[in-house]
């Protein structure tokens, strides 16, 4: 069907916003997500817990935002926390065997940002 020149489709460009990342992060987050790592926390102590019964850091580090998270909801490098089982968890493997683990978060599923020092935090029963 040929339109007549009278109702020719306007051309748009879409100027949409850009995700920001930090530097080496295999995983760009799309809409309103971000990216967290986890932080890791070493237990002290003789007794051995396995990984399936730790239970995982609720804390992490934004290492990507996507283009439509609001300016002012997070920043990159900023230490939040959020829910247990809040996100979805994806391990990436490099060349060199290492794995990296990441969670993506819908910018809803963020409670907040830690204000603690995550460095100085101690684990329960550490003396």
């Amino acid at each position: 069907m040929v339109l007549p020149e009278a109702f020719e489709e306007p051309t748009f460009e879409m100027n949409k916003k850009q995700a920001r990342m930090t530097e080496g992060v295999p995983i760009k987050p799309k809409g309103s997500r971000v990216l967290v790592v986890r932080n890791s926390f070493k237990q002290k102590g003789r007794i051995y817990i396995p990984d399936t019964a730790q239970q995982k850091p609720t804390t992490g580090k934004v290492v990507a935002i996507g283009p439509d998270v609001p300016e002012d909801a997070v920043r990159l490098e900023e230490q939040v926390v959020f829910g247990i089982y809040a996100g979805t968890e994806f391990n990436i493997v490099d060349t060199e065997g290492n794995i990296k683990s990441f969670v993506q978060l819908h910018i809803d599923e963020v409670a907040g940002e830690l204000l603690v020092n995550v460095d100085k935090l101690k684990l329960e029963g550490e003396g």
